[in-house]
């Protein structure tokens, strides 16, 4: 597998051509002006590997004392003998590899034997680091368009696509939020992890595939595409499409909208689910085994939110990788969105056993989530005032995100904020501490 330097294509011909059900990529007419002069392969992989380095944790064989005290103690056998009970057996090493937590970026939601869901809300521009630019499918890809970071969601723009960097197995189930900037031509998709030919898109408002086949489109669609679908007496290079499930929509979406957006693999079938809008469809052709999900644009743009993909790792991307099916931290209480250690630190806080400045330290972390920093910040937020000294620190962070949390620590512990402007230049900023420092001078 691999990708062209700055995520680019490779040229590859495309053939127009009538179908049933069916159609067929090949060469381009060059007079229509809203079809690409120059069409690219997308191929998604990057030589090498660009996660982090192995960081194996060491295995930590713990026996707990009363474990260990009844494991010492005599007892009493048949005919008074005293025997000593065997000692307790150690804990099963930690499974080799790195864990799940240190290989992604995004949240370990829950791990229970091979299933495994994460969830990425985007809330540091970390998260990216899951994703690489790319789509299965031949499409030029202009400058300007691509993946970014935007207002704390995944930018998917123009003639682009993102898919994450696991290989899934089986079956694969992912939500998220989409807030649309465009009314057709967006969706998911899902490659294998060979980057095969053998791809499926699921689209909401299709117009750019119908359009091989003649049809006007604007129905929300799961299409699955390889080269045995290709039209009779084409290269070994064309690849064709069939339609799994298309319909309209009651309501067609619109510029603006905020949907929740569902698709992939479940009970063998392919689907597709908005509010009130199902697809399901047969898997026709080569069946998915492994392989990634992804998220694409073709001449229009969308911001994806709280994406959770549930399914279980491909072993060979596992072995690959040298990933172990573990998390080196507690996984978070779902309830709460909270991990353990992140609910005693703000509950010792609220006792007094700890201190202001490793609240404000967590809070500060640009890559901690969401939730913890709030309960820690609504921690500081009650009490005691003399904390606000501590908070000063998280005014002067780079991120504007972390000196919001600060502004409004500050103002509810003293009752107003000095001016303080988050978003403000550093001259601005510099001038409301000043503000502040002289007030807690004066009292």
């Amino acid at each position: 597998m691999c990708e062209p330097p700055n995520s680019e294509f490779g040229a590859t011909p495309w053939h127009r051509g009538g179908f049933n059900g069916t159609a067929t990529f090949g060469a381009l007419d060059l007079a229509d002006p809203d079809l690409a002069p120059r069409i690219r392969h997308a191929r998604t992989e990057t030589p090498g590997s660009t996660r982090p380095a192995p960081n194996p944790m060491p295995h930590r064989l713990l026996l707990p004392a009363a474990l260990l005290a009844v494991a010492l103690l005599p007892c009493v056998g048949v005919g008074g003998s005293a025997l000593v009970a065997a000692p307790e057996p150690p804990p099963a090493p930690l499974a080799e590899g790195r864990p799940l937590d240190l290989v992604f970026k995004g949240q370990v939601l829950a791990l229970k034997g091979k299933d495994l869901t994460l969830r990425y809300d985007f809330s540091s521009q970390a998260q990216l680091d899951d994703w690489r630019e790319g789509v299965p499918w031949p499409i030029e890809k202009v400058s300007g368009q691509g993946i970014g970071w935007f207002d704390e969601r995944l930018e998917v723009k123009g003639n682009a696509g993102a898919r994450h960097i696991a290989e899934w197995a089986g079956e694969v189930w992912v939500t998220c939020s989409l807030t649309l900037d465009g009314e057709k031509d967006m969706g998911g998709f899902l490659i294998p992890g060979d980057e095969s030919d053998s791809y499926a898109g699921f689209a909401l408002m299709e117009t750019y595939f119908h359009a091989w086949d003649k049809s006007a489109g604007m129905q929300h669609t799961i299409l699955k595409f390889g080269k045995q679908w290709r039209e009779a007496g084409s290269t070994s290079d064309f690849v064709g499409f069939r339609y799994v499930s298309r319909r309209p929509p009651s309501t067609a979406p619109k510029l603006g909208d905020v949907t929740p957006f569902a698709f992939g693999v479940a009970d063998g079938k392919l689907g597709l689910v908005v509010p009130e809008f199902e697809l399901r469809g047969k898997d026709p052709g080569k069946k998915f085994k492994d392989y990634r999900p992804g998220f694409y644009t073709i001449k229009s743009r969308m911001l994806v939110d709280n994406v959770v993909i549930t399914g279980r790792l491909s072993d060979a991307w596992l072995a690959a990788e040298k990933v172990a099916l573990r998390t080196e931290k507690p996984l978070l209480d779902l309830a709460t969105g909270l991990d353990p250690a992140t609910a005693a630190l703000a509950a010792d806080y609220v006792a007094g056993k700890a201190a202001a400045a490793d609240l404000v330290r967590a809070v500060g972390d640009a890559g901690a989530l969401k939730p913890a920093r709030d309960t820690l910040a609504e921690a500081l937020s009650a009490g005691p005032r003399k904390a606000v000294k501590a908070v000063i620190d998280l005014l002067y962070k780079p991120d504007v995100e972390s000196r919001a949390y600060g502004a409004g620590i500050v103002k509810r512990l003293l009752g107003k904020d000095f001016g303080y402007p988050p978003k403000g230049s550093e001259e601005q900023r510099s001038e409301a501490v000043r503000r502040l420092n002289d007030e807690l001078k004066k009292n």
